[in-house]
This record gives C-alpha cells, structure tokens and sequence, in this order.
C-alpha cells in the first residue's frame, strides 16, 4: 500500500515539474553502430534485441562501439529484470522499470 502510494506521489510530482519551463540541456553525441553496419559480436546482440523487442533501442546501440560492453551492459541487464533468481518478484521489478522510466522520460 505504501509503495503504491509512493509511486502514485512521485508520478504526479514529476507531471507537476513537466509543466515548468524547458531548459535547455546540451547533451553529449556518441558514434554508434547503426543496425545496418553491424557485424560480428555487435549484428548478433542486434539480432537477439530484435528479437526481444522489435528494434534496436537506443540504449543498446549505446554500447556498439565495444562489444564487451554491449554483452556486460545486457547480462546486467538480465541479471536485473528476468534472472529466476532474484529475490523480487518479476512484477515488482517490472514496476521499478516503469516508475524509473517515467521519471526519465523513457518511453520505451
């Protein structure tokens, strides 16, 4: 009950804020690997995205540039939200990916 109530405070809070004036943010540019110049390592964790969610996101193709780094960012990644070992129950963790993805505007 809390934790819904918490949540329910901190979504409307973050509408509230989105109704200020923008600021202007400069943000940093990174070279990736488009989808269509992956090869090895790289084509192959593009494909398994793919697979998963239809597209090549964003954040995966952050990484492209280092394929060690794209395979640790994704194992992380699994480690954290699908591993049948983790003490919190997939909807929970699901529910912490909402909360954290709306408070940064990631719509994914």
């Amino acid at each position: 009950m809390f934790f819904d109530q918490a949540i329910q405070c901190r979504i409307a809070a973050m509408n509230h804020l989105r109704q200020l004036p923008a600021l202007i943010t400069v943000m940093a540019w990174i070279d990736t690997v488009s989808p269509e110049d992956a090869e090895g390592p790289i084509a192959r964790q593009y494909k398994a995205a793919v697979g998963r969610a239809g597209t090549v996101a964003g954040i995966v193709q952050l990484h492209s540039n280092h394929a060690p780094t794209l395979r640790a960012s994704m194992n992380l990644y699994f480690a954290t939200t699908t591993a049948e070992d983790n003490p919190l129950s997939r909807q929970t963790r699901e529910l912490i990916a909402t909360v954290v993805s709306r408070t940064n505007d990631c719509f994914y």
